[in-house]
């Protein structure tokens, strides 16, 4: 971020997922683990599977986490696949049961297919508060919508506790007046999509948190390099996908006014961790960039989950893409080490 300002390198990473979003995408297949596929493979299209089994897989450039099946094709042009990547309804007619999420092109005799049965909205938006206690998620637009508006507003929570931290701490002024809006901001946010929630007959539970002592600065770092530098900038970049892709009209237009915000927040994480980083011993510095790393890890296998298509959340794969890319220009540069 030395060159390029956080804004600039979201918007890199959503420009470069949206050029190749349209190669995969979920299938709307009514097939679950089974059953069989709602659209035959061509004839000729012999598949040897093993699997699905729970693994973890890196198939560049995109990484899945399980049940992941892998399959080897006789013949790939059979399958209907040429040299490029196969699309949405090619992978859940050749995947059938296994998918309908799937890797492949005719340069390889290799499938890879996952129905991502996993899904973690949570990873989607928000800065978490220690201690918060969380609703189990669900799967509908509008329980999505109400967890959306939960997390929102957790994050109120997390930037009050941010600025008396920092105040304590004796952190500029600047930090302190940023941590402030920000969480006037979140505010607004609860507020926006809690409507669109009821609008579609839901209601955000409201957050509980423990109580927390005073924390040193290794311990504020660590949250700060989680929740911000890393959750919040990925949070950042799907807000800016969902204002551009989400076919819903109320929840582009939401989230147009939330995407700019989202990523002002995550900036103030970067410029907070720069200021706390100074303070820190070489230990504490290693600690911290440690976690940092840990962090992106835990993000890339959680944040997979299929894709709504009203809310306009990215599929897993556009998902994969963009933080593929926000490692390449972002995480790796800040947490060198990253396997």
């Amino acid at each position: 971020m030395r060159r390029r300002s956080l804004a600039v390198l979201v918007r890199h990473a959503v420009a470069l997922a949206a050029t190749a979003a349209p190669v995969i995408g979920a299938f709307e297949a009514s097939c679950g683990p089974g059953d069989p596929a709602s659209d035959a493979a061509p004839s000729g299209c012999n598949v040897t599977w093993q699997g699905p089994v729970a693994m973890s897989c890196f198939v560049d450039p995109f990484f899945y986490s399980g049940p992941v099946a892998t399959g080897t094709m006789a013949d790939p042009s059979a399958c209907g696949l040429a040299d490029a990547a196969a699309t949405a309804a090619q992978c859940a007619s050749i995947c059938g049961a296994y998918g309908p999420i799937c890797i492949a092109n005719g340069n390889s005799s290799t499938i890879y297919c996952t129905d991502t049965t996993d899904i973690h909205p949570d990873t989607l938006c928000g800065r978490r508060p220690r201690g918060l206690r969380q609703p189990r998620p669900r799967r509908s637009t509008a329980a999505l919508l109400a967890h959306a508006a939960h997390l929102e507003a957790a994050s109120v929570i997390a930037f009050e506790r941010l600025h008396s931290e920092l105040v304590s701490h004796g952190a500029p002024r600047s930090l302190q007046r940023a941590a402030l809006r920000a969480r006037r901001d979140e505010q607004r946010h609860a507020r926006m999509t809690e409507r669109l929630a009821r609008r579609r007959g839901a209601t955000a539970a409201t957050p509980s948190c423990a109580a927390q002592a005073d924390r040193d600065l290794l311990t504020i770092a660590i949250e700060n390099v989680v929740e911000g530098c890393v959750r919040e900038t990925y949070g950042a970049a799907v807000a800016t996908w969902q204002a551009e892709h989400a076919p819903a009209r109320d929840v582009r237009a939401v989230m147009q006014s939330i995407a700019p915000d989202e990523v002002r927040h995550a900036a103030l994480a970067w410029r907070v961790a720069r200021w706390v980083d100074d303070r820190l011993d070489a230990r504490g510095r290693q600690v911290v960039r440690e976690m940092g790393r840990r962090a992106v890890q835990e993000l890339r296998r959680n944040a997979a989950g299929p894709a709504n298509a009203e809310l306009g959340l990215p599929h897993a794969t556009t998902a994969q893409r963009i933080l593929n890319q926000l490692s390449i220009d972002l995480w790796d540069p800040a947490f060198p080490g990253q396997p």
